[in-house]
Order: structure tokens, then C-alpha cells, then sequence
């Protein structure tokens, strides 16, 4: 048996900045620039109060685990608005998006194989084009069409560190560093029909579809990732 009773520590430090930018272009078209930052540090750490059997032959394992999490995205996105007389009206954009991220995860302890650690980098860079078309039906009925095509590519790098003896952590079936890459494409079209009978009454019908990219799984003890 092993029974746990653990404490959790974890301190997070954040920084964010969004500057944007507004540029009339005429009378009925408008550029904005939409630029923003983050930066995060966020570090956990567990005293995991483990025990190996039970009663007096219980054996403390003192497992103390620390999660390193570094992170840091830079979006920048760009688009036309149109504001005609007419019933016609349009918004048309692109985005891109830069993230880099650096998971880290050390456990140590009593066992002399420890500590053992494993950091993981992740990069994210994602672009799209997307576009509304707006049409008043009537003074009260507006028709929306549009559309997203998205493109993200992942990379993933994954070093396995080394334990208290210097001897690299190896899991079977698994070398010791290795990456992953891989993107993914697709467009997600949309469409809503909207009555406002009122200024303070809003109906509609919406269709959309939505798209998130895929993932991969780190390794573990005696599984495939």
C-alpha cells in the first residue's frame, strides 16, 4: 500500500501588454493593428508525505516534487472594417501567433535513483485569414456569412535528465531525447441570421464550426507516448 498525504506550494509571476491601433482609412473603412505580449513563470512544488506499507513497516519515501513552467506568446493581428450606407459591410483580417513554452518536472527523494527530471519544449506558431460579410435583410434582419482558415505547426522537444548517480534516465523503448512535429490546416466556415426587433432585443440563428490543433503526449514508466 501507499498512502499519500501531500502540500502544495505554487507561485505564478505574469506580464501582458496589448497595444492597439486604430487607422481611418476614409470615411467607411477602418485598419486596425492589434500587438500583444505575455510573458509567464509559474513553479510548483510538492512534499508528497509518501509511505510504502502500512502500519510499523511503513517506509517514508520523502518524494518531493518541483514543476517549472516557463511560457511566452507574441500575437499580432491586422484587419479592415468596412461601414457603408449601404446594406453591405464587410471584415476581413489575418493573425498570426508566436509561443514558446518550457515545462520542466523534477522529483527527488530518499531513493537513491533520485532526483530524476524530464523538460519539455513546445513551440506554437499559428496563422490565419478570416472574413465576415454582413447584409441588412431589413431594418431589423441582418444576414452574416464567413469564414476561417487556419494553419498551426507544433514542434515538440523532450530531454529526459539524469539522476543523482549521473546515469541518464532511460525508458524502455524510448531514446533519451527526441521530437515531435507535426501542423494541422482547416477552415471553419460560419453563418447567422439575426433579427433585432429592438435596441434591447437580439434573436438569432448561428451555424459555426471551430477548430484546435492537436497535441502530444510526453512519455511515461512503461507507456508509449
Amino acid at each position: 500500500e501507499t498512502f499519500q498525504g501531500f502540500d502544495r506550494l505554487s507561485t505564478a509571476e505574469v506580464f501582458s501588454a496589448t497595444l492597439k491601433l486604430d487607422v481611418d482609412l476614409s470615411d467607411e473603412l477602418t485598419l486596425t493593428s492589434i500587438s500583444a505580449y505575455r510573458d509567464a513563470d509559474q513553479v510548483a512544488g510538492t512534499d508528497e508525505g509518501n509511505f510504502a506499507g502500512a502500519g510499523p513497516f511503513a517506509i517514508p519515501l520523502l518524494l518531493f516534487s518541483v514543476d517549472n513552467n516557463e511560457g511566452e506568446d507574441l500575437l499580432q493581428e491586422i484587419r479592415l472594417a468596412s461601414d457603408f450606407r449601404g446594406p453591405l459591410n464587410f471584415l476581413f483580417g489575418v493573425n498570426g501567433q508566436k509561443t514558446d513554452e518550457e515545462f520542466t518536472a523534477t522529483v527527488s527523494g530518499a531513493d537513491p535513483a533520485l532526483p530524476i527530471s524530464s523538460t519539455i519544449f513546445v513551440e506554437t506558431r499559428s496563422i490565419s485569414a478570416y472574413g465576415e460579410i454582413y447584409y441588412e435583410l431589413s431594418d431589423t434582419v441582418t444576414a452574416t456569412v464567413g469564414g476561417r482558415l487556419n494553419y498551426d505547426k507544433k514542434t515538440a522537444d523532450i530531454a529526459l535528465g539524469d539522476n543523482l548517480l549521473f546515469v541518464p534516465l532511460v525508458i524502455p523503448g524510448f531514446p533519451v531525447n527526441y521530437t515531435y512535429e507535426d501542423s494541422w490546416t482547416d477552415f471553419t466556415p460560419s453563418a447567422t441570421l439575426a433579427w433585432a426587433p429592438s435596441s434591447d432585443q437580439n434573436y438569432y440563428l448561428s451555424y459555426r464550426e471551430a477548430f484546435k490543433s492537436g497535441g502530444f503526449n510526453a512519455p511515461s514508466f512503461g507507456q508509449s507516448p
